[in-house]
């Protein structure tokens, strides 16, 4: 399977997490697919992503949800969202009360390309930004393969944590 172009740090995670304690894994993984199978199949699907930009704090709590970082050319920077921004509702649907998995979910279910309606509170004022979802950068999808790679496939000892 070819994949869309993988930046140096995704093949030096990806070439580390093959090497590392392929003796180990075999006694403790979370993960049902054999390492190479599930490396071919998560880069293809974390590139797949719909992908804002957005980190947010409040999720699961009584806090509102808060923008807390927006990644550098990403679909949310271009239509001007600003750290500190809330975020009431996401296509209508009010994210007050969402867990992290309410969240996760929502966005596993958007496609790149999709638009998004997010209503923004920013000070006294409330408005609609709609932003088109976009694919990852490689850079952050190797942070993902990588974090999965270090909790799904290997002990904490195997990779010196």
């Amino acid at each position: 399977m070819a994949f869309t172009p993988l930046t140096k740090a995704s093949l030096i995670i990806a070439t580390c997490c093959l090497g590392f304690g392929q003796e180990s894994y075999r006694h403790y993984k979370k993960c049902p697919r054999p390492v190479d199978q599930c490396l071919q199949t998560i880069v293809s699907s974390y590139m797949e992503t719909a992908w804002d930009g957005l980190r947010v704090d409040g999720v699961s709590s009584s806090d509102p949800v808060r923008v807390v970082e927006i990644e550098p050319g990403s679909p949310c920077i271009a239509e001007g969202f600003k750290v500190d921004d809330i975020l009431v509702e996401l296509n209508g649907v009010p994210m007050q009360t969402w867990t992290n998995q309410d969240l996760i979910q929502a966005m596993k279910s958007l496609k790149v390309g999709t638009v998004v309606t997010y209503t923004v509170q920013r000070g006294d004022r409330t408005f609609h930004k709609q932003v088109k979802m976009a694919s990852p950068p490689t850079d952050l999808v190797a942070l993902w393969v990588g974090n999965h790679f270090i909790q799904h496939h290997y002990k904490k000892s195997d990779v010196g944590l």
